[in-house]
C-alpha cells in the first residue's frame, strides 16, 4: 500500500526533445528491492539530506500582479504615470509599493532595505 503511494512516474527529457524515458521515483529507504518487477527503471531519491534554506514566497507576488492586470490598474497607471526622461517606470514602482503593502503590510522603507 505504501509502496503504491510512492509510485510516481516522471518523464526525463534526453538531449532530443522527442526522446523521453519514464522512471519510477522512490525515497531511498522505500525503493523496491526485487529486480525485474518494475515496468520502469527505479530512481532512488535521498530525502534526508534535503533541506529548505532561505525560501522565497512567489505565489502572493504572482497573484498580486495578476490581480493588478485583471483590474486594469497597469493600463490605467501607465497612461497617468509615463516614464521620465531617465527611463524610470513610475507605474511599475507604484505597482511594487502597492503589492508590497498588500502582501506584507509595513513601511515602504523596509522594502528599500531588503
Amino acid at each position: 500500500m505504501q509502496e503504491s503511494s510512492w509510485r510516481k512516474t516522471v518523464e526525463l527529457f534526453g538531449q532530443d526533445d522527442d526522446a523521453t524515458q519514464q522512471v519510477a521515483l522512490f525515497p531511498d529507504e522505500l525503493a523496491p528491492t526485487s529486480v525485474g518487477v518494475e515496468e520502469f527503471p527505479v530512481v532512488r531519491v535521498r530525502l534526508s539530506p534535503m533541506a529548505l534554506r532561505r525560501p522565497r514566497q512567489w505565489g502572493a507576488c504572482w497573484l498580486g500582479c495578476e490581480l493588478w492586470e485583471q483590474l486594469g490598474l497597469g493600463e490605467f497607471w501607465r497612461d497617468k504615470l509615463p516614464p521620465n526622461r531617465g527611463g524610470t517606470r513610475w507605474d511599475q514602482i507604484l505597482q511594487t509599493l502597492v503589492l508590497y503593502r498588500l502582501i506584507d503590510p509595513g513601511s515602504e522603507w523596509r522594502l528599500h532595505r531588503h
